[in-house]
């Protein structure tokens, strides 16, 4: 039975990893098609024990219920969500026996007495046993209430709260929270963890008022308002797509850069937008931005550590004009715009017989200076412009590359024919070459024809097979990385035979995933100050490998482009070992 019972608890735990509210499973596919046998009606999982003496249950074993089965004996008794019962009759939930043990001993009819807790208040109440049966329940799942809030990470258990993130236009938004701001507790009942987010709205119907009260900046704070149905907020969300002339839309891809690239790159402002690629038509490509740009201001507004450039251009809407501040090669500069909308945007599509392609791969080799080494494609404009295997690029066209995403950057905003000035360094020697960059086409002498049959990675690597397929809009991503829960990797063992580690002990700096809204992929960066076998595997929430790479014996910073963005929105889980440690992640990717 504990394993019929884990297998429910991931299934719950599954439903709720992304926005909410979190889909209805049918109970009744997870226990026996026994229908002799007694049945209380509810949806429950076990809590670990930190949860459980946070709430102040003394006996960790019980079943703390996420959703009353209508109909069914324990709606009749009245229990509800949040009730923790650890008892039937004389006899207790422990280590051996849970809940549904307890109720193995009974048949339809029967009655006992039901022990639980309701709000830290110990309560019995008679209970007679149902059939299964007995039960019917469906509903549509777009009908269900849909607040709107995603998890911003996993909270340690060791208090109250739960941070979230905020999805626009949503209820929760139009309430007042925002990003980061963490939820104490939902109509009076304590909020732990996700999974009493997921259980608090599920049980709440569209159109009903839910109270929230939150902490932000360390003050506790309390609002409420109506939710939403799911349906509702999908149609919303629509109308509001099909007019953006409401926003202000400046019209780039940016990247957030690290402290540490900030500072190399001799940023004051920590907290500014790195422009990757500039949209045609739109305000920004009017201004003159450019790639490399480094935009920290508007007017008298400045980014900072509780305000990005996104909420910045909140403030303004179409046809306002406005004054942008950002860094170009180190000197700080104005430049006077009048913003547009979404729609500005003139859409292109290219082949890469079309695109520029400067011929190669990311080395991964250890490189404790500036730069990035690389090795070289055969035929390439890399190879005539003289570059060879392990050498290190430090600029690209006057700009400087500190990462992958740098190359990226400088190449994905070139044409066909331009020349490509690179700096670099061969065995400690500073060395420079200009070369007019060729297309993918002109590198592997292919027509375009033949290009429709070629598919095409970020690192410009290449590999016959079918076209690259269309991906996801990255512009509005964020990644939450927290440690993977023993919970989690033993669930993951359960359903998948897949064994996730959770000590946690390597040492590792630098650890982050980010969105590269340019190319649709996302980037992977750390570093490894030991050497070792070093290998890195990512997996969906299926249990599906989408990532493996072993690097061998290793250290130093390591990059990559990681295909995740066919898979959606959700959580996946990052293991990185290396000689005997470990470390163990849960992503989750939401929309901002």
């Amino acid at each position: 039975m504990k394993n019929i019972f884990a297998t429910l608890l991931f299934i719950l735990l599954a439903l709720s990893s992304g926005l909410l509210p979190a889909q209805n499973a049918s109970l009744f596919n997870f226990w026996d098609d026994d229908e002799n046998r007694a049945y209380l009606g509810i949806y429950s999982r076990e809590v670990s024990d930190d949860k459980a003496e946070l709430l102040g249950f003394d006996n960790e074993y019980g079943s703390y219920i996420s959703k009353v089965i209508p109909n069914s004996a324990a709606d009749r008794a009245g229990l509800q969500p949040f009730d923790y019962v650890y008892g039937v009759d004389e006899k207790r939930v422990d280590w051996n026996d849970d809940l549904t043990d307890l109720l193995e001993a009974y048949e339809p009819g029967d009655r006992v007495t039901i022990h639980y807790i309701r709000q830290g208040q110990k309560r019995t109440v008679q209970v007679e046993l149902g059939e299964r049966s007995n039960w019917s329940w469906s509903k549509d799942n777009s009908e269900d209430a849909f607040l709107g809030v995603s998890p911003r990470h996993d909270n340690e258990q060791d208090e109250f709260g739960v941070p979230v993130n905020i999805v626009r236009n949503s209820a929760a938004e139009e309430m007042g929270l925002r990003h980061g701001d963490l939820i104490l507790s939902i109509n009076d009942y304590p909020m732990v963890d996700w999974e009493d987010i997921s259980t608090a709205i599920d049980n709440i119907k569209p159109g009903e008022t839910i109270r929230i009260e939150y902490e932000r900046a360390g003050e506790r704070q309390s609002l409420s308002g109506l939710i939403r149905s799911e349906a509702e907020s999908r149609r919303q969300a629509e109308t509001l797509s099909r007019t953006q002339s409401g926003k202000a839309f400046l019209g780039i891809h940016s990247a957030k850069l690290s402290e540490e690239k900030a500072e190399l790159l001799g940023f004051d402002n920590l907290y500014g937008s790195y422009v990757t690629k500039v949209l045609r038509g739109t305000a920004a490509e009017s201004a003159g931005v450019q790639a490399f740009d480094y935009i920290y201001g508007v007017d008298a507004y400045r980014t900072g550590e509780q305000q990005d450039l996104s909420l910045i251009l909140r403030k303004y809407r179409p046809g306002e004009e406005a004054t942008l501040h950002l860094i170009r090669r180190q000197d700080k500069k104005t430049l006077p715009l009048t913003f547009g909308q979404r729609s500005d945007v003139i859409s292109e599509q290219s082949d890469k017989c079309e695109e520029p392609f400067f011929g190669i791969r990311h080395d991964h080799s250890y490189n404790p200076e500036r730069g990035v080494a690389v090795e070289v494609i055969s035929n390439s404009t890399a190879e005539e412009l003289g570059l060879e295997n392990g050498d290190v690029i430090t600029a690209i066209n006057g700009y400087p590359i500190i990462d992958w995403e740098d190359i990226s950057t400088a190449i994905d905003n070139m044409k066909i024919g331009d020349p490509i000035a690179v700096d670099y360094r061969r065995q400690g020697k500073e060395q420079s070459g200009s070369q007019p960059i060729k297309s993918y086409c002109d590198t592997k002498g292919l027509t375009k024809e033949q290009d429709n049959n070629v598919y095409f990675y970020d690192d410009q690597t290449w590999s016959e097979g079918r076209r690259q397929p269309s991906r996801m809009d990255l512009s509005d991503i964020e990644v939450d990385m927290t440690d993977m829960s023993p919970a989690e990797a033993r669930e993951m063992k359960q359903e998948y035979d897949i064994d996730m580690p959770t000590d946690n002990n390597l040492r590792i700096e630098g650890l982050k995933l980010f969105p590269n809204p340019s190319d649709g992929m996302f980037r992977l960066e750390f570093n490894l100050p030991q050497r070792g076998q070093t290998s890195i595997r990512i997996y969906n929430a299926s249990g599906r490998q989408i990532y493996n790479y072993e690097l061998g014996s290793y250290s130093g910073a390591f990059s990559d482009s990681v295909d995740i963005s066919q898979n959606g929105t959700g959580s996946y889980f990052l293991e990185i070992r290396q000689e005997g440690k470990s470390v163990a992640k849960k992503i989750v990717l939401a929309r901002d």
